[in-house]
């Protein structure tokens, strides 16, 4: 995310790696705690938390395919994606 922020390369000029770092920690971003398969509820209560108690105003949600792998077989897992989107 660095990278994109300072839209090149970091590797070689730490001047511009703290720059961006710092300009990068003072964006208000919450990150969950939410790793592979995920109850779909859950992740909804949290997201709702975060609106209520942060007053978040935009949710970005990466990766609902591996948030919800494990929890259907054929064409079962792409009706429970629809299904968790819907809500």
């Amino acid at each position: 995310m660095l990278t994109q922020m300072a839209g090149r390369s970091l590797a070689l000029n730490l001047d511009l790696f703290e720059r961006t770092a710092d300009e990068f920690e003072a964006l208000p971003m919450y990150f969950l705690r939410f790793f592979g398969s995920s109850d779909v509820d859950e992740v909804l209560d949290a997201m709702e938390y975060a609106v209520y108690a942060y007053d978040v105003q935009h949710v970005i949600l990466d990766n609902v395919q591996f948030m919800m792998s494990g929890q259907g077989r054929g064409y079962d897992k792409f009706e429970r994606q629809d299904a968790a989107l819907d809500k």
